[in-house]
């Protein structure tokens, strides 16, 4: 593990040895700080901490062609001190990852489960792809806001869309973030769950 005083001027210069395919400069000033630098030419920062339980943990920071030095050290003091208070970084980064685009979960979870029972799953399927995925599929759960769902709710009456098509909507968005958080992929108060669960029907 060689070590060396990371500086702009070190960044810039920084190699990895032929014969190896990356190599880790740690920095002398900040602990656990470190440089990666591949064979490829890439260099990402990392900071190393501890959790816990007492295990060391490795949080990517990011690559040092898009942070600046004192931007990648100001996020690892940021990670070291989540750590110290107990909220372990890189398992919240991976819990996040774990998340799925609201068009997956459709797809993966929700139309295969409400297929089991629910005869008119086929309208939902269809206000799902016409109404609602075109617009929010693309987002993970957690990043659709009520913002996200107002703003299908304004351009659906805008259009001349009726109350009961606009109810649909609201009805499939809160019963689909219901079953998030009963399936444990969303936590209570993430995303728009909370807003959805007290919504009736309009916005």
């Amino acid at each position: 593990m060689p070590k060396a005083r990371l500086t702009p001027g070190f960044i810039r210069s920084a190699q990895c040895p032929e014969y190896l395919k990356k190599i880790d400069y740690f920095d002398v000033v900040m602990v656990g700080f470190m440089l990666e630098v591949r064979s490829s030419g890439g260099k990402t920062y990392y900071q190393r901490y501890t959790d816990e339980r007492g295990r060391e943990r490795q949080f990517k920071v990011g690559p040092s062609d898009v942070l600046t030095l004192s931007q990648a050290r100001k996020k690892g003091r940021q990670i070291k001190a989540e750590a110290i208070v107990g909220s372990d970084p890189q398992a919240k980064r991976e819990a996040l990852r774990l998340i799925p685009t609201l068009r997956k979960f459709v797809a993966d979870r929700y139309l295969p489960f409400i297929r089991t029972y629910k005869r008119s799953w086929k309208t939902d399927e269809t206000v799902l792809r016409i109404h609602i995925l075109p617009e929010i599929g693309g987002l993970c759960l957690d990043e659709i806001t009520s913002h996200s769902i107002t703003s299908i709710i304004i351009e659906l009456r805008k259009i001349g869309y009726s109350s009961g098509t606009v109810g649909r909507v609201i009805i499939i968005l809160r019963y689909i973030f219901n079953l998030a958080r009963k399936w444990k992929v969303l936590q209570s108060g993430q995303g728009a769950v909370a807003r959805l669960v007290g919504m009736k029907g309009g916005v």
